[in-house]
């Protein structure tokens, strides 16, 4: 005869939504996405750089292509030249309407100040590693790379979106080294930092946050 399994106490777990944390932003109820804030503020966050910013609006008709050709006469080596109107939510980068197509403002800036497109390369920042600027001057930075050209150069500036400078991260650097040094189990821990189980099972493999010793 076989033996009934004994039924799992159940009284003292609490529900997901009870262990979720809260946005940082003050009298913000949402429950967090990432970086601390929720998808509203995270959001806001990516599009203007930051959680409680404004959201520039569109570009009226041909306003944007006049502003480039501006910046591009006035254009300096010193300073950026900021795109004034919207920006892409998940990026940063302006956004220019030409030929009836959405295209990045620094690329349309970059295609009318060296006379033509490079389909098969990067438009790239340069030092001042601004996502918004679009000043084209020789020694700001502006210009054409390859992919591989543009990754050396975030690792160079330390711009490389890797552990919690990436828009997916949950966890900071501090938070992963506790995670690393903490010997409960993971189910635990997961709850503490509201992430799952495998993902905990991954910080301590190492199989992410590797350049983290």
């Amino acid at each position: 005869m076989e033996t009934a399994l004994p039924k799992r106490d159940t009284r003292n777990i609490l529900p997901r939504s009870a262990t979720r944390r809260k946005c940082i932003i003050d009298g913000c109820s949402e429950y967090r996405r990432s970086h601390g804030y929720c998808e509203f503020h995270f959001g806001r966050w990516k599009r203007t750089g930051d959680p409680l910013g404004e959201v520039r609006a569109k570009a009226p008709s041909g306003a944007g292509i006049e502003f480039i050709k501006q910046s591009i006469a006035e254009s300096t080596a010193d300073e950026c030249i900021v795109w004034p109107f919207c920006k892409s939510k998940r990026q940063g980068y302006g956004v220019a309407r030409h030929k009836g197509k959405n295209i990045p403002a620094h690329r349309l800036a970059l295609i009318l100040a060296t006379g033509g497109d490079q389909p098969d390369l990067l438009a790239a920042h340069g030092p001042c590693n601004n996502r918004a600027c679009i000043n084209t001057h020789p020694d700001h930075g502006l210009s054409w790379k390859t992919s591989a050209e543009n990754a050396q150069d975030t690792f160079r500036d330390g711009t490389a979106r890797v552990g919690e400078k990436s828009y997916r991260a949950k966890l900071t650097e501090d938070q992963v080294m506790k995670i690393r040094l903490d010997a409960r189990a993971h189910r635990l821990i997961a709850r503490d930092y509201d992430i799952s189980s495998s993902h905990v099972c991954s910080i301590k493999r190492r199989a992410c946050w590797k350049h983290i010793a």
